[in-house]
């Protein structure tokens, strides 16, 4: 009887377990994306133009300005081939830029002369070219 009574319990939980059946889920809930698990996106299409306003970054946040013109034509920028330096170079002493120069910060002073610093010489590690897209995510930071 002791061995008959844990058997018949046993038994019992386990037709309930298999009586059950399973439950599908439709791939449209499996992530955060409003499709199908399988679905490839295709992303909006987009062109790099020029005549954008200076995008600045908010005070404070350490991000640097984007930039506000095509930039294929410059490409690929290597050490001896910067044609960011062509308008963004420091001005002469008494004249004035014509376009916004690096800052203080991207120059270094060597034998009396100035200098781009080594890590800035590559503008696009930090700086990017806009694009009228919208945004990915919405975005209510100020």
């Amino acid at each position: 009887m002791k061995r008959i009574l844990p058997a018949l319990v046993l038994a019992a939980f386990a037709s309930i377990a298999f009586a059950q059946k399973p439950v599908t889920i439709p791939d449209t809930q499996f992530g955060l994306k409003k499709g199908a698990a399988g679905e490839a996106l295709q992303p909006r299409a987009f062109e790099f133009k020029d005549g954008y306003d200076i995008t600045k970054p908010l005070p404070g946040s350490g991000m640097p300005p984007m930039i506000p013109h095509t930039i294929e034509d410059s490409l690929p920028i290597t050490f001896a081939n910067n044609d960011c330096m062509s308008c963004h170079k420091a001005p002469e002493k008494g004249k004035k830029a014509k376009r916004p120069p690096l800052p203080e910060s991207h120059w270094v002073k060597a034998d009396d002369k100035l200098a781009i610093e080594g890590r800035h010489y590559m503008c696009l590690g930090c700086h990017a070219p806009q694009a009228d897209v919208p945004a990915l995510v919405r975005n209510d930071s100020r």
